[in-house]
Parts: C-alpha cells; structure tokens; sequence
C-alpha cells in the first residue's frame, strides 16, 4: 500500500497521539488498517479465528506500548505489518515447539501475494495498494517457481533458510542461492517500476 505523503503525515500525528494516551488514535488506526493486518494474519496462521485474535493482541500491545514506535526506523505502517508479521510468525513457532514440525501451506503460488490484500479498503487505498500489489505480483511472475516458493516460505511461514531447505528437501546452500537471486531479480524489476 502506497500511501500519500499527507497519509503518512497524518499516520505520524496519529502514532505521536497514540502514545500520548488518545484513545480516538488507535481507533482511526484500526478502522485504517485493521483489513491489511486481518489478511496478512489470515496468511500466516491460516485460521481465521487465531487471526483475529492475533489482530485484537496486536492492536492491545501498540495500546501498551505505543512509545515502542520509532519514526526513524519505519513509517507507520511497515512498522504495523511488521509486528504483525512477527507475531503471527511467534505463533507459528510456538506450534512447531508443541507439534514438532511446521505446518507449510499447501498452496499455489499464482495467487499467494492476492492473499494479503485488504477486504473493505476505502477506493482511494484500493487503488494505491492495487498499483503497488499489481507490480508485486507481476516482479513475483518472473521468478522461478522455486524462487517464488522460497520467498513464500521465507516471508508468510517464517522459515529459516535451513528450515526451507528442510521442508522442500532442497540443499541448503541451493535455498540460499535461489533467495538471493530472488531477491535481487524482484528489486531490479521494482526498481525499473518505479
């Protein structure tokens, strides 16, 4: 999601407030980006009840700890999806602690990056995230299959190079190679987008 820089003005009012106590703050956050959040929760955990309920302990710990936030590192809303990703990612972890083993999606990777998109965006955040996930999921077509499985693994599921090499029984330094070059074949074509 692209955002203005008037968006991302106010999205830092709205942080300055939030630690101020303004409880009207974490509500317009909320009704902001609640639906980006849910779908990357959604992704990760693939279990819409943890998911919400993974939001609801999110949204509490910004509450808590709203002067965690640091505008120097991050704007706004990389540092929600951030902590999001991370705790949902915490979650999963926790699984594989009490089960012993990840539980890897059993997906295709034509629609994966669609998946986090935001149910009930406002139009003009609708359009800035569809441009922006429009030239994501096209850089995410040139990719390899593996190349585009690996971030998949890496980026949703939170695995660990040597993890990926153990779920797709790809050598671990073959993992470490499709990764990178991945990576740098999606920032050169971002790049040239933008």
């Amino acid at each position: 999601m692209t955002l203005s820089k008037e968006d991302q003005h106010n999205d830092y009012e709205l942080m300055a407030a939030l630690a101020g106590g303004d409880h009207d703050a974490l509500s317009v956050l909320y009704d902001k980006y609640a639906g980006v959040m849910l779908a990357l929760c959604r992704r990760i955990l693939r279990d819409a009840t943890e998911a919400e309920q993974l939001l609801l302990d999110v949204f509490t710990e910004i509450w808590q700890r709203a002067d965690r936030y640091d505008e120097r590192r991050a704007t706004p809303l990389t540092y929600l999806l951030t902590l999001c990703r991370s705790r949902a990612i915490d979650r999963c972890r926790s699984r594989r602690s009490k089960h012993g083993k990840w539980a890897v999606n059993d997906f295709t990777t034509d629609n994966t990056m669609e998946s986090v998109m935001a149910p009930g965006q406002q139009p003009a955040e609708a359009v800035s995230s569809g441009e922006q996930g429009h030239l994501v999921r096209q850089a995410m077509k040139t990719l390899t299959d593996i190349q585009r499985k690996v971030l998949e693994l890496a980026y949703f599921d939170g695995l660990s190079q040597s993890e990926i090499a153990e779920v797709t029984g790809i050598p671990l330094g073959t993992v470490k190679s499709h990764v990178r070059m991945a990576l740098i074949q999606l920032r050169q074509k971002l790049r040239k987008e933008d």
